[in-house]
């Protein structure tokens, strides 16, 4: 019987493998593990070292094409590998060659550039990556859990000067992060490659970071160099400007594994560095890092130094880091240092973005006034602003909020005229709204049709704008049209009686849009068992509102009226206001439900969970089943 031939290059490199190991070190097989195939331990001088690490073992026939081993691995076990506490080492072993070529696995996701859809990534390896008995040998002194995070430093110079510069930077790579980094090795994927390029006048230092693009450094005028090249010392308090931009992508590239000695070089660099590399995406990665490691303090020290020398750029982009996150103390400290800022710079149009960006802090606390004086400023500090579609559209909002919806729909009005075949499609709805609360609905029902037409849904995912849309047909259909709106008179009516339905009609004639009145008549509907009104009622309150207890009963109103697929549909428009934690609301509100036995609540709810879970679904118009309209008796018949 013919062995498979994988099996045979599977036992093979096993052997191999054992062979290049030191001898004192312990191997044990693991059986039917998930990408992993050996336990190794590492003794030195026949004595446990409790050091630890998993090889996956991958034997192959193929010959290498320019000395180079492409390896297909599922992007599924890396991210398994990215996991894993223990350090992983995979292991190509090439048949031909009787070698072996290695890369530490636990990281190497992070060093690819990955599609949305992709399931497979190769590897290649090349000489560089061998490794041998010397190699482990190596690694018995060198290795902790925490290797396969290590750099792989590369310095690379054919001149004298090349060579003094790369040993300055290995002098501060090794007084400020030790243990970070080794040299020339090719198995650990994170890759620091620096060469300095020599021209007849200057030295052009040159850093690739993994497999992403060169960056070519800043020229340095030779002349400028040697006094400090051949000094000894390096102090972090006086860094040569000549050393600043490389210092200032290694303290970026090494705050992992020293972020004191990091933020330390940072809060000179910040000043010193004016490089093209001290740009929104370092920035923006520095910050991160230290909200991510609860380094506020040394974030907050970064940006003081900004807002004091005036360096508007770095200011923006350390201090936007902290409105990323919505925690109380960091938008305190956004806002704070805003603030601060608007009395610092000196330049309007600095002052005018600092003014704008508090406004909007301001709208999103529905500090509304606050938010409305603050946009004002932007616009006095810096006239360009009026040119600007979007600050129209700023306005608009946080007007329509304050309820001055005639306001509101001027700013609105005048952003679309503005946008110039660019519009933002949202702001025909936006405006449907001010014109919707003016009681004009046949005009608001025009912009919600245009903003919908825009987006071109064909199928039915029920948005609120659709919901509007057909509210206002229905309003119309009413003779609610050329309604003078008495909210004042719909109240006092309500105060009266909340159980006689006639006054509850009086109420919405009065004022259509009043919310309250429209909860009440649902709740009669549904007392009545006449669940297709109460449908209609609660959808009226529940798309007023957005209120979330209102949209449940718009849901249940359908249920019980045998409205199935648009029961659902309610619920999927839910999703992307209230997001899937509705799920659980929705639970506990039918759990209270006392008309609804046990088996039909679990029923229910199993078929919503399956909704949640898969919200692409959507539903034609013919599907869903819509509820008769409104009975209700006519405005301008009962007055006329």
């Amino acid at each position: 019987m013919k062995r498979v031939r994988q099996h045979v290059i599977e036992e093979e490199s096993r052997k191999e493998f054992a062979n290049i190991l030191p001898n004192e070190w312990v191997c044990n097989d693991f059986h039917k593990d998930y990408g992993k195939d050996i336990h190794v331990e590492i003794f030195k001088d026949n004595v446990a070292t409790g050091k630890t690490f998993i090889v996956q073992l991958k034997g192959t026939d193929q010959e290498p094409l320019h000395g180079i081993v492409a390896i297909a691995i599922k992007i599924d076990t890396l991210r398994y590998y990215a996991t894993i506490q223990n350090a992983v080492l995979l292991v190509f072993y090439n048949t031909r060659q009787k070698s072996f070529k290695a890369i530490w696995a636990n990281h190497l996701i992070h060093t690819i550039n990955i599609t949305p859809k992709q399931k497979v990534t190769y590897v290649k390896l090349n000489g560089q990556h061998s490794v041998d008995k010397p190699y482990f040998k190596k690694l018995e002194n060198s290795f902790s859990p925490q290797h396969p995070s290590k750099q792989n430093l590369c310095f690379t110079s054919d001149t004298p000067i090349g060579k003094l510069f790369s040993k300055r930077i290995m002098k501060w790579i090794e007084k400020y992060y030790p243990n970070s980094y080794e040299i020339a090795d090719f198995t650990l994927p994170f890759r620091y490659e620096t060469k300095f390029i020599e021209t007849q006048n200057a030295i052009v230092p040159t850093v690739q970071i993994n497999e992403d693009p060169i960056l070519e450094l800043d020229p340095i005028i030779k002349k400028d160099l040697l006094p400090f090249l051949i000094s000894p010392l390096i102090d972090i308090n006086a860094i040569n400007n000549e050393e600043a931009e490389l210092l200032f992508l290694v303290s970026s590239r090494f705050v992992q594994f020293n972020p004191e000695a990091s933020y330390l070089f940072l809060k000179q660099l910040i000043i010193k560095y004016t490089g093209r590399y001290k740009n929104q995406n370092t920035l923006a990665q520095i910050a991160q890092f230290a909200i991510e490691n609860r380094l506020i303090n040394d974030l907050q020290t970064l940006i003081e130094i900004s807002i004091e020398n005036s360096l508007f750029t770095e200011f923006q982009y350390l201090n936007m880091s902290l409105a990323t996150v919505d925690n109380v103390d960091n938008l305190n400290l956004y806002e704070k240092n805003l603030l601060k800022a608007i009395g610092k710079f000196s330049k309007n149009t600095l002052k005018a973005t600092c003014y704008y960006n508090v406004a909007s802090l301001y709208r999103n606390q529905s500090k509304h006034k606050l938010a409305l004086t603050y946009y004002n400023k932007a616009l006095k500090h810096n006239p360009e602003y009026r040119s600007k579609p979007y600050i129209y559209r700023e306005l608009g909002g946080v007007l329509f909020l304050l309820q001055k919806e005639r306001f509101a729909e001027r700013y609105y009005r005048t952003s679309i005229s503005m946008a110039d075949g660019n519009e933002y499609k949202l702001a025909y709805a936006l405006l449907g709204d001010c014109i919707l609360w003016q009681g004009r609905y046949r005009e608001a029902s025009e912009y919600y049709g245009k903003y919908l037409d825009s987006i071109k849904t064909n199928a039915i995912l029920l948005s609120i704008y659709q919901h509007l849309y057909t509210m206002c047909l229905d309003f119309m259909e009413m003779g609610y049209e050329n309604n003078i709106l008495n909210c004042a008179l719909s109240n006092a009516i309500l105060n009266e009686d909340l159980e006689n339905e006639d006054e509850i009609l009086t109420a919405i004639e009065a004022y259509p849009l009043n919310i309250k009145a429209w909860a009440l008549l649902g709740e009669l509907k549904a007392k009545d068992k006449d669940y297709n009104q109460a449908c209609c009622a609660f959808k009226n309150a529940a798309i007023l509102s957005n209120d979330k207890l209102l949209w449940f009963n718009w849901l249940i109103s359908a249920h019980f009226a045998g409205l199935h697929l648009y029961g659902l549909s309610i619920f999927q428009s839910m999703i992307p206001t209230h997001g899937l934690s509705i799920l659980n609301d929705l639970s506990e509100f039918v759990a209270n439900q006392l008309s609804i036995s046990i088996e039909d609540k679990a029923k229910f709810l199993e078929e919503y969970y399956s909704i949640g879970n898969s919200i692409q679904t959507s539903f034609s118009p013919s599907e869903l089943n819509l509820p008769p309209k409104l009975e209700i008796r006519n405005w301008n018949e009962k007055y006329s």
